[in-house]
């Protein structure tokens, strides 16, 4: 073999070994080559944050039916495996007996999350301006399995008659997995509309719910899109009924998401709001 040759062949035997330990000579640039299980390179793939999907549901819960199946919740595939589940709940809180301080469990696919915060949970109920009559919480799961899975809410009462829950499941893609959330704040009326304020940031999406009661209405602030309101869920009574409606905002400094519930004065409207800010991955 002629010297050239043999110069030849080391070059691109060079070129191919750079290559396989991730180097980039020559100007190759080799971020976010998908891998053998279908993500991609680890830390060099990202995505635009989104919103992918919202499943919703309500119930009475009682002394007797303490567990709410949300059936079939569909968690698809993403080209960088960024996914997040977030389980927004509330909950009017019961006048007998006692609640238990928050859900005691949420799974997907038999797998139970995380609980994020709980605000004004427990009982028996306390309408005061701080609590609300309602308990409202979230739980997450970072990057859960892309498969068709039922979500299971679980949550004791000692009481026959029951109180309304209701619960969203929130799906985006292109979530931070390590930083995922800001700081969740909740806001608390006896009377009045319900306006919460997240900090957050440019690229972030903010999400809002709220539980409220007597009136059966809702109306959501400017610049907020609705993606769930479920009304006079519970038993008959007004008292034990729970209205509640899940909201998205884009990111900025500070997000304010408010939720107007109808009628003030005389206890008409006693709510309780929160907000989350989800950080983006890139």
């Amino acid at each position: 073999m002629s010297f050239r040759s043999k110069t030849s062949t080391l070059l691109s035997l060079l070129v191919c070994w750079t290559l396989s330990c991730g180097i980039r000579p020559l100007g190759i640039d080799i971020r976010n080559v998908a891998t053998a299980s279908g993500g991609a390179a680890a830390g060099e793939c990202s995505e635009a944050l989104s919103f992918v999907s919202i499943v919703s549901q309500g119930m009475n819960v009682t002394s007797g039916k303490t567990e709410m199946t949300i059936s079939g919740v569909v968690v698809t595939a993403d080209a960088c495996e960024q996914r997040l589940m977030v389980v927004t709940i509330a909950s009017n809180n019961v006048y007998g007996g006692a609640n238990t301080p928050e859900a005691q469990d949420v799974t997907f696919n038999s797998v139970s999350l995380t609980l994020g915060v709980a605000h004004g949970c427990g009982g028996p109920i306390d309408c005061s301006a701080d609590v609300g009559c309602h308990c409202l919480e979230y739980w997450f799961v970072k990057n859960p399995a892309a498969i068709t899975a039922d979500v299971v809410v679980s949550r004791s009462m000692t009481d026959g008659t029951g109180a309304g829950m209701v619960v969203g499941v929130w799906l985006f893609e292109g979530v931070d997995q390590t930083a995922t959330f800001g700081t969740s704040v909740k806001d608390s009326q006896q009377s009045g509309d319900c306006d919460v304020a997240c900090s957050s940031a440019v690229g972030e999406i903010v999400i809002g719910w709220i539980g409220a009661r007597h009136n059966h209405d809702i109306t959501s602030g400017a610049s907020q899109t609705t993606r769930y309101e479920l009304l006079a869920v519970g038993p008959a009574s007004d008292d034990r009924q729970t209205d509640s409606k899940g909201d998205e905002k884009i990111g900025a400094t500070t997000v304010t998401l408010s939720f107007d519930d109808g009628t003030q004065g005389s206890g008409e409207e006693e709510n309780k709001c929160a907000c989350l800010p989800i950080k983006p991955a890139i």
